[in-house]
């Protein structure tokens, strides 16, 4: 089956489950794929069955799949509505693949709550392809960019509220998005907690920290990487790789994955808290990783995307002697994960 559709419309405030179920068959065999798996996935959501399979993104090694209840993912699609205020009727936008929980979790949220969802391919622009008033979008830090680097930069600044999610939002992003006066918020979560569990505003007010969703609260254990508990997501407590500063049990400063620590002449050296800290200094993407050394055992180099010049030495002066950056290293194009971050 052939479709020349721009986005798909599910209205679930208007349509009942069954006539939303029915059209999603008739989009099974849809030549484009975007449109196929999203059609698969509203089917699956709506049929009898107890869970559905989600796969991470595979950021920091192998991906995972994970067999979700379906209960689970109904609290965290009802979560979502109660922090935002979006109440039946709201006009959703998904532009993400629904390969992954952030798609798969906006078609939920709106068979949930009664939205009336629009569904595009998860293009580096997707809204080029909507001209709808919108209310509720999410969206990864490099469709940002790209679209408000476009003619779309005036669609994007009329939705609403929209959340940014599947990686830090990095320097230049920022700089765009102060120009913005819609509500935009950065949000924090995994495959394992159901999408997201925290939250921090970026704009039209900046906040430094992620702040727990209702009914959730935080632990750090032994190496400072935060615990997540979580009862009406996932039945135990979930340890997570990720290195941050517990501000109380509701609110914690993201500081970067353990599983990235260099050990630099017997220091262990968080590699994304040293991004941070240059970050002003830099343009392009880049990040800070490490190569073998006889004397330090690892010693830190700055991998840089493209020909930007950059000067070492005044970013070492933003640096404590023992996270010197000892070398450059240029790279054409990092590669990255389906959902757009990194590959380290």
């Amino acid at each position: 089956m052939n479709s020349n559709l721009k986005y798909l419309n599910l209205d679930f405030s208007s349509r009942s489950d069954a006539e939303i179920q029915h059209y999603c068959e008739t989009l099974k065999d849809s030549a484009e794929e975007w449109l196929r798996k999203a059609a698969q996935f509203t089917i699956t959501w709506l049929n009898n069955s107890d869970s559905i399979t989600a796969q991470s993104s595979g950021t920091t090694g192998l991906a995972k799949t994970f067999s979700i209840p379906k209960i689970k993912i109904k609290n965290s699609a009802l979560l979502t509505a109660q922090t935002f205020d979006l109440k039946e009727g709201t006009k959703a936008l998904l532009c993400l693949s629904t390969d992954f929980i952030a798609g798969k979790m906006m078609i939920a949220r709106s068979a949930v709550n009664r939205w009336n969802l629009f569904i595009t391919e998860p293009l580096s622009n997707p809204l080029k392809n909507i001209d709808i008033d919108l209310d509720f979008a999410a969206f990864v830090p490099n469709q940002v960019f790209e679209t408000l680097n476009s003619e779309e930069k005036v669609k994007f600044n009329n939705i609403k509220k929209i959340i940014i999610g599947g990686g830090e939002i990095n320097k230049s992003l920022h700089s765009l998005l102060k120009e913005s006066k819609t509500e935009v918020f950065q949000t924090f979560g995994m495959t394992e907690t159901v999408s997201h569990i925290a939250i921090k505003q970026i704009c039209p007010q900046h906040q430094a920290h992620y702040k727990a969703l209702a009914g959730i609260h935080f632990g750090i254990d032994e190496n400072d990487c935060l615990i997540i508990y979580a009862p009406s997501l996932a039945t135990e407590a979930i340890c997570t790789n990720d290195c941050v500063k517990i501000i109380d049990e509701h609110t914690f400063e993201w500081l970067g994955r353990f599983d990235n620590i260099i050990n630099s002449g017997g220091v262990k050296i968080n590699p994304e808290t040293i991004e941070h800290k240059i970050k002003k200094h830099i343009s392009s993407e880049f990040i800070i990783g490490s190569v073998p050394d006889e004397k330090l055992i690892h010693k830190l180099v700055l991998i840089l995307e493209g020909n930007e010049n950059i000067s070492l030495e005044k970013i070492n002066q933003e640096l404590h002697k023992f996270e010197y950056i000892k070398e450059l290293k240029r790279i054409d194009k990092f590669d990255r994960t389906s959902s757009n971050k990194i590959k380290r």
